[in-house]
């Protein structure tokens, strides 16, 4: 077995189709740094299967398609395809020669072919192992392969002298052999717990069976039972019905009669009925108008307070304006007073210039010392002035807010005003309204007086029909009765159809504890029916609890005893719990915080007191979860 040519197109280096023939003997390939001798290599060692870029020196395996030049555009795939002469058989494949190609696109699509037909990595990695070819096997020897067959690592050696003894492939089998069986062990546990699962699962469903064709029968009894209940009350019933229909027709008779007279004061009673309305109308009208005076009064009355209370606002608005008025009248006259000191203030101190000016004259040497006294006065000189002018704005400041405090006053006066003339506009209307409101309450008055004596005239009408309508409700009275007989049949019957088919679908243990033996009324219930369960939980709390949802409720020990004795020797089974179940309970995993567990099933649990601790001990650390799956982790990860 030899290669005899290697095809190679858009690898690495190579931009055109390229082949290379391989005579026999050794052929060399000669030629500069950086012609692509190693792409030839590297070429034969990706056609062969090769997965790891840096093994083609390589960041990715895009890299291996030819990038571009400068007079040349990037391709957009690299195709490699490498002839072996298997004249010799070696290769388990019936062709003389076999060609290997493997192509990969840009897109990172990658093709294997064998003799032009596509196949898997998988299929070109069986046909040439322990054949010495492959990416890593010793028919492509590196500089590095030679050191790791003389190095110290026994792994190297053992690789390599592997592939050499052709025993690669079967420990390839081997190994993939025990990936399966691990892989098949995990499916036959996890199938072993789901079957479990459905066996429950069948067992639940062949109790509702057993149910469902229990009720199916005892319908068909029940309604052949029914049929000769309503049989027998219909013949019973006919019997019964021939004095009544005699009694009818002879009522009907005098109900003809009754009828006209009757027809004739229902006429009357119809104008009488239309003298009511109308007079109901002008009551509804007078009402009507009535509601309308008295709103208008209450909305008078607000008017009228909402006025007070503005003019008392503004009559203190006044108050403190004239209180701020005579403040800035006594600042005013304080500033007049400080005034006249400034200018007394002025004139002293020019007086002390004089003085000073003819100081100066007389004692020379006293001169600095004038000077000095002189521009303090000056600058006392200069504040009193701003003092001045300050006390002459302040008090146009305050002329202003004198002459806008008195507009508003005159304001306020002539809202006072106003106000005064809308209030006795009020009251007039007041007056108006209230005599208005006492005519309306006399024609109210006299209404009522009329409908109270026509309804007095309906009334005895309506008991002069009753009187007429009474020998008739007496006959229908004696039917309702016979109806009222057969709806109790049928009750009586309903009640021993739910007392016979109540236990239908237990344990025969069961049903001999609670019918047949003489413990019925010692046990509480079954502890299906003591329980209540959220909407939609029905099968899991019935597939936590197991046989023991059909188990029997006693109130002591006692009880328990002699019901379990009395099954043992009637050669039955069932189940008895004590209602207070005083038993250590295992203790309790939280399990909340791992993923895909919902809530523990007893939260969707209700019992009363007295089964509640039997309720906890058989739901004791049983959690609803998302799936399957969660179920099985868990129950591994916590068998104890």
């Amino acid at each position: 077995m030899r290669v005899s040519h290697l095809d190679v197109f858009g690898f690495k280096s190579f931009y055109n189709k390229t082949s290379i023939h391989f005579g026999d003997g050794i052929t060399g390939i000669v030629g500069p740094n950086g012609c692509g001798k190693s792409n030839v290599v590297e070429a034969i060692r990706w056609v062969l299967g090769e997965q790891r870029a840096s093994a083609i020196r390589g960041h990715k395996m895009e890299d291996v398609i030819f990038a571009g030049t400068r007079n040349r555009k990037p391709l957009g795939m690299s195709e490699v395809s490498i002839t072996v002469d298997n004249s010799e058989g070696m290769l388990p494949i019936d062709y003389s020669e076999v060609t290997v190609t493997r192509r990969l696109f840009r897109s990172g699509e990658s093709d294997y072919l064998l003799n032009k037909v596509p196949c898997r990595l998988l299929d070109v990695q069986n046909l040439l192992m322990d054949t010495g070819l492959g990416p890593g096997a010793y028919s492509v020897m590196e500089q590095g392969m030679v050191d790791e067959i003389v190095s110290e690592k026994t792994e190297n050696r053992r690789r390599i002298l592997e592939e050499a003894a052709g025993i690669t492939k079967y420990k390839a089998r081997r190994r993939s052999t025990w990936n399966k069986l691990e892989s098949t062990e995990a499916d036959l546990t996890r199938l072993e717990d789901i079957i479990v699962e459905v066996k429950r699962q069948v067992d639940y469903l062949g109790r509702q069976v057993g149910r469902a064709r229990r009720f199916q029968t005892l319908s068909t009894e029940l309604k052949d039972v029914e049929l000769r209940f309503s049989r027998h009350q219909f013949f019973a019933l006919r019997e019964e019905l021939k004095p009544l229909e005699t009694e009818f027709q002879s009522l009907s008779r005098d109900s003809e009669s009754g009828l006209t007279q009757f027809t004739a004061r229902e006429a009357e009673l119809e104008k009488r009925r239309l003298a009511v309305t109308e007079a109901e109308r002008t009551l509804q009208e007078a009402g009507v108008a009535l509601s309308r005076c008295v709103e208008e009064i209450h909305e008078l009355d607000n008017q009228l307070i909402s006025t007070r209370e503005r003019r008392e606002a503004r009559e203190h608005f006044i108050e403190r304006a004239t209180a701020q008025l005579d403040e800035s009248r006594r600042n005013l006259a304080e500033a007049s007073q400080q005034k006249a000191q400034a200018e007394a203030a002025l004139v002293e101190s020019r007086e002390e210039i004089e003085r000073s000016a003819e100081q100066v004259q007389q004692v020379e040497t006293a001169a600095q010392q004038a000077e000095s006294e002189y521009t303090e006065s000056r600058r006392s000189l200069d504040g009193e002035n701003h003092k001045w002018r300050d006390l002459l704005r302040e008090k146009g400041e305050r002329s202003g807010a004198l002459v806008r405090l008195r507009t508003e006053r005159e304001g306020l006066d002539r809202a006072k005003e106003e106000v005064d003339t809308e209030r006795a506009r009020i009251e007039a209307e007041k007056q108006e309204i209230g005599t208005r409101l006492v005519r309306t309450q006399q024609q109210l008055l006299t209404t009522q007086e009329r409908l109270a004596a026509l309804r007095g005239d309906l009334e005895a009408a309506h008991e002069r029909r009753k009187d007429s309508q009474t020998s008739l409700e007496r006959a229908r009275q004696r039917a309702s009765e016979a109806e009222r007989g057969i709806e109790a049949g049928q009750a009586r019957i309903q009640i021993l159809e739910r007392v016979r088919s109540g236990y239908e679908g237990y344990s025969s243990g069961v049903r001999q504890l609670l019918v047949d033996s003489p413990y019925t009324a010692d046990f509480t219930g079954v502890l299906g029916d003591l329980v209540e369960v959220s909407d939609g939980m029905d099968r899991a709390v019935e597939s936590a609890f197991g046989d023991a949802v059909e188990a029997l409720v006693a109130p002591d020990d006692g009880s328990v005893l002699d019901a379990l004795t009395y099954v043992r020797e009637h050669s039955a089974r069932a189940g008895v719990f004590p209602m207070n179940w005083q038993r250590n309970a295992a203790t309790a995993v939280d399990l909340m915080q791992i993923e895909g567990v919902i809530a523990p099933l007893r939260d969707y649990v209700r019992a009363t007191d007295d089964v509640a601790p039997l309720v906890d001990h058989l739901l004791t650390n049983t959690f609803l979860v998302d799936d399957l799956e969660t179920a099985l982790r868990l129950a591994r990860n916590h068998a104890d």
